[in-house]
């Protein structure tokens, strides 16, 4: 499944947000709040969670930020997705009509992966699968094309 499926908002804006939450929770000044956020947006998600040395613990903390999936980004809630199938869901860099099929192979291609598409099957190597290729309209993240196998 293409990111953008679940990342509805770019990180940097996610974690500024996750930032301004917790420090309104904490009661900090909303003209200091700013200034500690532009320092705080500028850590990478490895940076908070790599795990910390403090002289005199003997324990070594750690932060993690973990994440749940709205339910509107849970793809089983949409009528496209069949039960049992087999999905891959990507988001086409604009709205792509006849050009699906080439798309997808210059996709695969760009992973070293050679496959033949059509709107029926996909084929990779020497297996063909048949597939149904839908458009799916993300409710917060607009057009996403699902390439769908029945299990």
């Amino acid at each position: 499944m293409h990111g953008t499926f679940f990342e509805t908002l770019p990180t940097p804006i996610l974690l500024s947000e996750l930032w301004t939450q917790l420090l309104t929770q904490a009661h900090v000044p909303p003209e200091l709040q700013q200034q500690v956020i532009a320092y705080l947006a500028q850590l990478e998600r490895t940076d908070i969670a790599q795990t910390r040395q403090i002289a005199l613990a003997s324990v070594k903390p750690r932060l993690r930020i973990m994440s749940e999936i709205q339910a509107d980004g849970n793809p089983h809630t949409y009528a496209e997705i069949s039960p049992r199938s087999v999905n891959l869901i990507v988001k086409p860099p604009e709205e792509i009509d006849d050009g699906f099929s080439e798309w997808l192979r210059e996709q695969f291609q760009q992973e070293g992966v050679a496959v033949s598409a059509t709107p029926q099957s996909i084929q990779i190597g020497g297996n063909r699968i048949q597939v149904e290729v839908k458009r799916i309209h993300h409710r917060r993240n607009g057009l996403h094309w699902v390439v769908q196998a029945i299990a």
